[in-house]
């Protein structure tokens, strides 16, 4: 049960997010506020629930307590930890949302999703090692004890390429991060006439237009989070931008078990 209300409450507020991100300065605040409170305190109330079992260690890359738990024990202790995790990072995600447009400028907020995205995927494959090495070393003694040194060297040597291709993806989204990525330039005002005033995509008057390669015009903060979502342009499908994937504000639904 307490596994189930994990999945939703994290598909509940991945939705919220996605969708407030995808409203731009039209988002609904008080979904986003009520995030705000629901999220640490469900979590709060999970971990001193179950207090005893000291559940917050795996969070925290810190080794279990206990020796000798079973498989069971080991997936509820994976499990809850990654969904806590996920969730930590839709909360991170709903404070870039709420903050207004003095603060944060919406051509950057794709990449700040970005950001916290890949390095919550990167600490999330952390975050089952301790777990999993203490369940495979303290599941065996004695002269056996030899067979779980052999496991749990095996366990690592299937982790390695993970945990590689996660530091490359958010040593990636940082360079994306630093770098500034300009879609287009900014029209004349015989371009502007030309293309009849209204954004094509919100239609109503150009705010801060910007003219693509394909000399087609948009705001910019209506094509900037269309390129959050596509690579290609509104109207004539020209590539433009490059992989969109992580900066919509959405969380990945993978569950990092081992």
């Amino acid at each position: 049960m307490v596994i189930l209300a994990l999945v939703i409450g994290f598909l509940w507020s991945n939705n919220i997010v996605k969708k407030a991100v995808s409203e731009q300065g039209r988002r609904p605040v008080k979904p986003l506020l009520a995030l705000m409170v629901n999220l640490p305190a469900g979590v709060f109330l999970l971990y001193y629930s179950y207090r005893s079992e000291k559940l917050f260690y795996s969070a925290l890359l810190i080794p279990p307590e206990h020796e000798g738990f079973g498989v069971l024990d080991l997936m509820w202790i994976v499990i809850v930890s990654d969904y806590v995790l996920k969730l930590a990072t839709v909360l991170l995600k709903t404070v870039i949302t709420l903050l207004p447009h003095s603060c944060m400028h919406y051509q950057n907020r794709g990449k700040y999703f970005l950001v916290v995205e890949m390095g919550s995927q990167l600490y999330r494959c952390l975050a089952p090692i301790q777990p999993w090495l203490s369940y495979l070393l303290d599941g065996y003694t004695g002269p056996p004890k030899v067979l779980g040194v052999l496991f749990s060297a095996a366990y690592m040597v299937c982790k390695g390429p993970d945990i590689v291709t996660k530091m490359k993806c958010f040593q990636g989204s940082i360079v994306k991060f630093v770098n500034s990525v300009n879609y287009g330039c900014t029209p004349s005002k015989a371009q502007l006439e030309d293309a009849g005033g209204l954004c094509p995509i919100c239609h109503d008057d150009f705010f801060s237009p910007t003219m693509l390669s394909c000399k087609h015009i948009f705001c910019e903060q209506c094509v900037v989070t269309w390129f959050d979502r596509e690579r290609t342009c509104p109207m004539c499908r020209t590539q433009v931008a490059d992989d969109p994937a992580w900066r919509d504000g959405s969380t990945t639904h993978f569950l990092q078990l081992y």
